[in-house]
């Protein structure tokens, strides 16, 4: 069962079934914890502006641009950057609260898709390293 919204407390609720959450000092964030292993979640809603339109000195994937404009255009979004120590609790945390057409995830490896289609290619594929697909990727 997913959070009930898309929000750091909807988050936070949601991981704590599963892991430790705390909140990140001196940030609008949260991080979970299994062992050794980290994922933080930021609010970012100032990434908005950088998928929206250009913005100098600032990258965004093309491909998430697109996604986003052709996809959310009209709708209200929420950003949140995620930094992680282990690709494989990344990978539970995202099948946790991403599983939604709701959501958009730009992996930052060139693989953007929405929550539900990562979550059910997560299923499918648990062994996925999705830095693999980035290395060996065709060049445009």
């Amino acid at each position: 069962m997913g959070p009930e919204s898309a929000s750091l407390a909807g988050f936070s609720a949601c991981l704590s079934r599963y892991w430790p959450v705390e909140s990140v000092t001196g940030r609008d964030g949260i991080v979970v914890t299994d062992g050794k292993s980290r994922v933080y979640l930021i609010h970012a809603d100032h990434f908005g502006d950088t998928v929206r339109k250009d913005v100098q000195g600032v990258y965004c994937d093309p491909k998430l641009r697109h996604f986003y404009m052709s996809t959310l255009r009209n709708q209200t979004a929420t950003f949140f950057l995620m930094d992680y120590s282990d690709v494989r609790l990344a990978k539970e945390v995202l099948a946790a609260v991403a599983d939604s057409e709701q959501m958009l995830v730009d992996n930052g490896f060139s693989t953007v898709m929405l929550g539900k289609d990562l979550v059910n290619k997560l299923k499918s594929d648990p062994n996925w390293d999705w830095r693999d697909d980035f290395l060996h990727r065709e060049k445009p």
